[in-house]
């Protein structure tokens, strides 16, 4: 952890003010890569369904001797994405590639476990240096 130095109440109270903006920031992009990544997998399942269930004129074109591969399942009960899950993957990937979210996600959540470390470890420092203050006042 950062020495960090309290000279006053305020001083704390803008420490804490920063702490909660980038913690608030991180959560957001944690939250957002966890969904994503959901969807992408989901995305890249459907897309896969649906070139397995593609006519197979199409396929035979493009390597004769491939097989398809064996779905179960109706492919009419496929489900699509909706626009806010698309909004949310068009969210993530301005944070990372979408093959990259959640190694992005897991490392995002060790700095906000180490940011509340750090923020418990401030509050004893704040609370310390103000019973150090209040002592030298006194005596």
């Amino acid at each position: 952890m950062k020495n960090i130095t309290f000279n006053s109440k305020e001083s704390y109270l803008a420490y804490r003010s920063a702490w909660k903006a980038e913690y608030k920031q991180l959560t957001i992009e944690i939250r957002t890569l966890r969904l994503a990544d959901r969807f992408y997998q989901r995305k890249l399942a459907l897309s896969a369904r649906q070139a397995a269930t593609a006519p197979q004129s199409v396929q035979s074109s493009t390597n004769p001797k491939e097989k398809p591969p064996v779905l179960t399942g109706e492919p009419s009960s496929l489900i699509v994405l909706t626009d806010g899950e698309e909004r949310w993957l068009a969210a993530a990937q301005t944070i990372c590639l979408p093959a990259l979210f959640g190694c992005n996600r897991v490392q995002r959540s060790k700095r906000a476990t180490e940011m509340l470390a750090e923020l418990k470890e401030a509050k004893l420092e704040a609370q310390r240096q103000y019973l150090a203050r209040k002592a030298a006042q006194a005596g």
